[in-house]
């Protein structure tokens, strides 16, 4: 078992966290110094939680990924810039970035350019594995970064959350459970993920997420943001008219040559 996480179950996700792994390696190889001297240069990006907090009836975080496990290729070649500005244009609260290399053909330099060609914020999203993989994300001008929790034991999410802490970048903690949920409440953590899809089978079920949310007591601060297997604008009526009001949409938009359009169109649907 890699250190610092639980051994899953699945071969696609020993296989990813493995590669995480190394990943985080490459980046302690630099030294700490070499971080120093990046996160002195960076700007500091929009607020993850401000924009998230702003009133508004829903609040889309539209992703770019160029493929996924569950669904396979769908832009292996997508202009990651264009898809992003489109997304704002069409008003997205915030953009998600894939940047795992191994099953989603991501990369670091996709998160580069589109926080560059944007002024909503920007979520990191990856099998976050090192403290140091946060620092990568700010230096990239990310305003967020996704953690999962199941994948990491206690105080390994706790330096995380220091480390997001002082590098000045929220995270998306992501549960599938209430128990994880409470779990990263109690750490600190406040802006929490419910994924619909369990990523030891990839099964997806569209309400998991609302189940979830209702066996647990949310404090007043809390953003609480439904992930996967959202594929219509009538799935995210059915999460408003319970009280939430945070998507992460990915899949559903970038089947289409044009995923800022369908954006759109879903927006307008609600």
């Amino acid at each position: 078992m890699v250190a610092g996480s639980v051994s899953p179950s699945t071969s696609w996700l020993t296989e990813v966290l493995r590669h995480s792994h190394a990943r985080a390696q490459a980046l302690r190889e630099l030294g700490l110094a070499y971080w120093r001297a990046r996160s002195q240069r960076r700007s500091v990006p929009p607020s993850w939680s401000a924009h998230l907090r702003r009133p508004a009836p829903v609040h889309v975080i539209a992703e770019v990924k160029r493929r996924a496990p569950s669904a396979g290729t769908l832009q292996a070649e997508a202009d990651v810039e264009a898809i992003a500005r489109g997304y704002q244009t069409a008003g997205a609260s915030a953009v998600s970035v894939l940047t795992e290399p191994l099953y989603f053909l991501g990369a670091m330099d996709d998160l580069r350019r589109v926080t560059a060609a944007v002024s909503i914020p920007v979520l990191r999203k990856d099998f976050i594995v090192d403290p140091l993989q946060v620092v990568e994300a700010a230096c990239a001008g990310a305003s967020a970064v996704l953690v999962i929790g199941r994948l990491l034991d206690v105080s390994t999410l706790r330096r995380v959350l220091e480390m997001a802490r002082a590098a000045h970048v929220d995270v998306l903690y992501e549960v599938f459970t209430a128990d994880e949920a409470r779990q990263g409440l109690d750490m600190g953590y406040r802006c929490i993920g419910i994924n619909n899809r369990d990523l030891e089978t990839l099964a997806v079920d569209p309400w998991h997420a609302l189940r979830v949310y209702e066996q647990v007591e949310w404090p007043e601060d809390a953003i609480v943001v439904v992930e996967s297997g959202l594929e219509t604008p009538e799935a995210l009526r059915r999460y408003t008219a319970e009280g939430l009001r945070h998507f992460l949409v990915g899949t559903a938009f970038m089947r289409s040559d044009r995923p800022w359009e369908v954006l759109q169109a879903w927006l307008q649907a609600l």
